[in-house]
């Protein structure tokens, strides 16, 4: 432990440090396993006729089954990574500052709350769709899920970057560069420095 939590989440400096890091590996090796692995369903399946030419609609219901939860999986691991993005904000940078900022902690934390519980959502509802004919459960979860990213995690959060932001840009951002500026201090060991005022002499003397 670092002894020093950060201003939003309240979680010690060392789970952005050592942590967070090693969860967003393991949730993008995940991420690969799963869609390497879907593909090759995919292509067995093909080759062995569980699914034809005709596509999805005319595959064998096992063949189904097994894509249905190949999505299933890979929406939920979509949903963590949803929410381990929330805390990724707090160390993103850009040409201003590092960390969080207005657009951020207004529009992007509650956006990828609220798609991490809609992920949840659409990884039941594929499996729900398990066992049953058709695909409009399965694909009505993942348009649904699909058009939430969109509108929720990409249109929002700009709409609320340009209408409440840019017309007032420095007092909205100015509690955050706050925030960066403590927290450099205190990651330099400068919370302690001591100021005192220098008197200036309008009329100094030659010596």
């Amino acid at each position: 432990p670092f002894g020093t939590v950060d201003a939003q989440f309240g979680r010690d400096i060392s789970f952005y440090t050592f942590e967070l890091p090693f969860l967003q590996f393991l949730i993008g090796v995940l991420f690969t396993v799963v869609l390497v692995s879907g593909v090759g369903n995919v292509a067995v399946n093909f080759v062995y006729g569980g699914i034809t030419q005709g596509g999805l609609r005319n595959s064998s219901p096992a063949a189904r089954n097994q894509l249905i939860v190949f999505l299933g999986v890979v929406t939920s691991v979509k949903a963590l990574a949803y929410w381990f993005d929330r805390f990724a904000l707090a160390t993103k940078s850009d040409s201003l500052m590092t960390g969080l900022r207005y657009t951020d902690v207004h529009a992007l934390v509650p956006a990828k709350t609220i798609l991490f519980y809609i992920a949840i959502a659409t990884a039941i509802l594929f499996f729900i769709s398990l066992g049953r004919p058709g695909w409009s459960l399965a694909f009505i979860a993942f348009g649904t899920m699909m058009g939430s990213s969109l509108l929720i995690g990409g249109i929002y959060p700009a709409f609320v970057q340009q209408v409440q932001v840019k017309p007032s840009e420095l007092q909205r951002e100015t509690p955050y560069l706050q925030r960066t500026l403590e927290a450099t201090k205190k990651a330099y060991a400068l919370g302690n420095v001591q100021v005192t005022e220098y008197a200036a002499i309008d009329n100094p003397s030659q010596a």
